[in-house]
């Protein structure tokens, strides 16, 4: 007999709900402050992470198309959303529909594009 051992902790069938999991647990795995995914318009879709106050989350979504523009993919560097911080945001497309993830590092050293890789790929997985 062959025991399976679920990795996740937390599950929803709910997309949603299911990005704020998947996006909360690799931010705190991964020792970011926040991981937020954004749409093409800078609106907040999904968000986890130590610094998990929404207002956060959407100031930070809210940067994601005016600082990586069309024709380019990512952006390293100091933003002042919130605060003046250090943000790494990632532009993909998803079935024709431009997304962003945003990833501002922890205090610790954090190997960001592995985490947004990652988180990525979970964003991906749960939208289908």
């Amino acid at each position: 007999m062959q025991v399976t051992i679920e990795r996740r902790t937390r599950r929803s069938e709910h997309p949603l709900r299911a990005l704020h999991f998947q996006l909360d647990d690799t931010a705190r795995l991964r020792g970011l402050d926040a991981l937020v995914l954004a749409d093409r318009d800078g609106l907040f879709i999904a968000g986890g992470g130590r610094e998990s106050d929404r207002l956060h989350h959407d100031q930070v979504a809210s940067i994601c198309p005016l600082v990586v523009k069309e024709g380019g993919n990512c952006f390293d560097g100091r933003v002042d959303v919130p605060g003046d911080r250090d943000v790494s945001i990632l532009m993909f497309s998803y079935r024709g529909q431009t997304l962003y993830l945003a990833a501002m590092p922890g205090a610790a050293e954090a190997d960001v594009s592995d985490a947004m890789l990652q988180a990525m790929e979970g964003v991906v997985r749960i939208l289908g």
